[in-house]
């Protein structure tokens, strides 16, 4: 229990820095000048063309404490040994032959580009795990900075870490591109269309399965009110439909060349019939339904929100497709991750102080037992008790 407590209060502690620090560059200031009382918002393109640059370096360092936990990590994570072991296979091997080990579909050759990538560059195993961290925590904080003014960052990382970091200890090719696929997100609710194209294909590049996200593109905000109207009426009539069609929608994807491995091998491949199971319902329920009894159709009004809502809404059908087999479940984290923005994003613009403090408490509650349970159950253990360079025998 003590290693529980352990990544609790690291997760904490990278949020109350970048709370401390970070976020009061996004504060409203107010100036005045010739009597004229001006409002403006930091943003982190003021100080030139390397303010990014100069943020993401703080946010490196408020994220420390996580960085450390994950890259001095020796043993913990159910595919730990296996990850070492793709190390050993992949660093030695030159690029021609990796790919055509990789069209032959063969052991761990078959991970993707941008992987091979990283542990062909990372001199040891040890830096490949500091590398790894990075590509999750830096997509992570340019979405962040995306919403700067909008939502709390000590709450956003909180709420990321206790929904992605043990499970990044097992999948890390997976949580790196949910990482860029978050970032996606973010400009697709901004309207940024090539760069939500752009991140996706960079998280292709650790999961091909994150190519699926392009779809999400029709769910974006359209101009017309009424095709918007329209649109949201068909993708909510399609999301709980879903499980009488989802048997010939599985075929159909199955004849897709790029995703012919996950339907070809027996582990990846779906069963015959749907297994019957409402348990995952308690994922979903007491997520979205507190922020629909108290914010209601305002949250749909909100464009940015109304978008986020689609995107989390897709939950739901992937949670089904983990029916048919289990290792499906994993795609859930495509639409969990907007999470990390979302529930932030809706508390923050609640205006009742008292409802605001109440709903901030429960979901603070909520992700916590989430990852209490998840490193309990779901993990079966694997990543506790903690362990690091500093006590191995």
């Amino acid at each position: 229990m003590l290693s529980v407590i352990l990544y609790l209060a690291v997760f904490a502690a990278s949020g109350l820095m970048a709370s401390c620090t970070i976020q009061q560059k996004f504060n409203k200031k107010v100036i005045h000048n010739e009597g004229v009382q001006r409002q403006f918002l930091l943003s982190g393109r003021e100080g030139g063309k390397w303010g990014i640059a100069k943020l993401l370096i703080k946010a490196l360092f408020c994220s420390l404490p996580v960085i450390l936990l994950y890259g001095l990590r020796v043993g913990i994570g159910t595919d730990y040994t296996a990850y070492e072991g793709m190390y050993e296979v992949l660093h030695n091997a030159d690029f021609f032959y990796y790919w055509e080990k990789h069209n032959e579909i063969a052991g761990a050759f078959y991970v993707e580009p941008g992987y091979y990538i990283l542990n062909k560059l990372a001199p040891s195993y040890r830096i490949l795990l500091f590398a790894d961290i990075l590509f999750i925590i830096i997509p992570l904080w340019l979405a962040l900075f995306e919403f700067k003014e909008k939502i709390s960052f000590s709450f956003a990382i909180f709420i990321f870490m206790s929904i992605q970091f043990i499970y990044s200890m097992n999948g890390v090719r997976y949580i790196i591109a949910v990482s860029f696929i978050l970032l996606g997100f973010v400009y697709l609710i901004s309207g940024r269309n090539l760069r939500f194209f752009c991140c996706i294909l960079t998280a292709s590049l650790f999961h091909t399965s994150a190519l699926i996200c392009t779809a999400y593109y029709f769910i974006k905000n359209l101009k017309n009110n009424r095709l918007n109207a329209v649109r949201n009426m068909l993708f909510y009539a399609a999301v709980f439909m879903f499980a009488f069609g989802s048997k010939y929608i599985i075929r159909l994807v199955s004849g897709i060349p790029v995703f012919y491995r996950y339907f070809s091998t027996e582990v990846y491949s779906f069963s015959d019939g749907m297994q019957h199971g409402v348990f995952w319902l308690l994922h979903i329920i007491p997520v979205i339904v507190p922020l629909l009894l108290v914010c209601g159709k305002n949250l749909l009004y909100d464009s940015r929100s109304g978008i986020m809502f689609r995107i989390y809404l897709t939950e739901i059908p992937f949670r089904m497709m983990g029916l048919y087999n289990t290792w499906f479940t994993r795609l859930v984290r495509i639409p969990q991750v907007i999470e990390v923005i979302f529930i932030p994003y809706v508390l923050k613009n609640i205006k009742n102080k008292n409802t605001r403090r109440i709903m901030i408490l429960y979901y603070a509650v909520w992700y916590v037992f989430y990852f209490v349970y998840y490193i309990l159950v779901n993990d079966q253990r694997s990543s506790i008790p903690y362990q690091w360079i500093f006590s191995r025998h």
